[in-house]
């Protein structure tokens, strides 16, 4: 009760007390909040770890453990359920409006953040283009779906297999020598390959690519689309 009161001094909304893990369950289910403020030791057969697995297995709610006991094996378990923070009781004022204020903001940032990717990948599925991505050996990391109708193999078929294998005879060595100038460069256009087709046959495709780099500056993937120029 007084942690309610001083949550509502701080303007924010308390939907809900229970002291039993199966109603902790129910209650998240019911009311979906923005938050739970978890105590480890509850009535009941089921603790408070419990309680919060299970409701982050269909709920994406983050949790705050609050408790008196601070044993490492209790602390270890509580990190295998990620909360988002972990006050010790007696509690302080300022340190929990903090906590509450810092677990709501990255919350919400993680929600952006599987909004944004959802977008990216509905524009890279839906991409008019071929696209892939290889690693610094030339191996496939991802390829989109355009990719795989223009040269008839599944997904299984392609990643992890070298690039050059999917270059008709004659192209192979020119792709192991000009794959570390891309690297270098950072940058490759109009880079022309005859590609095999899982049918047999070959088509003529023009590269347009780029290199990304991890946030120290080192190689992290290649960025390529493809045209066809077959008929060119």
């Amino acid at each position: 009760i007084d942690i309610k009161h001083t949550l509502e001094r701080m303007d924010f909304e308390i939907v809900s007390i229970v002291s039993e893990g199966k109603k902790a369950i129910q209650k998240a289910e019911e009311l979906k909040p923005d938050l739970i403020l978890m105590d480890i030791f509850l009535k009941g057969e089921m603790d408070g770890i419990e309680a919060a697995a299970k409701i982050m297995t269909f709920l994406d709610i983050p949790v705050i453990y609050l408790t008196a006991h601070s044993e490492e094996s209790t602390i270890e378990r509580a990190k295998l359920t990620m909360p988002y923070g972990y006050i010790l009781k007696p509690y302080d004022a300022v340190e929990l409006k903090y906590a509450v204020e810092l677990a709501l903001y990255k919350n919400k940032m993680e929600k952006e953040l599987k909004e944004s990717g959802k977008k990216f990948h509905l524009l890279f599925d839906n991409s008019p283009l071929p696209y892939q991505s290889l690693d610094e050996n030339g191996f496939f990391l991802d390829v989109n779906q355009v990719w795989l109708d223009c040269l008839g193999y599944s997904k299984d078929e392609v990643i992890g297999k070298n690039f050059a294998q999917f270059l008709a005879p004659g192209y192979t060595e020119q792709f192991k020598k000009n794959f570390p100038i891309f690297k270098s460069a950072g940058e490759i256009h109009d880079v022309e390959f005859e590609m095999k087709h899982k049918d047999g046959s070959h088509i003529f495709v023009s590269f347009e690519g780029k290199i990304g780099y991890d946030e120290l500056g080192r190689f992290k993937q290649t960025h390529c689309i493809f045209q066809d120029i077959s008929q060119r």
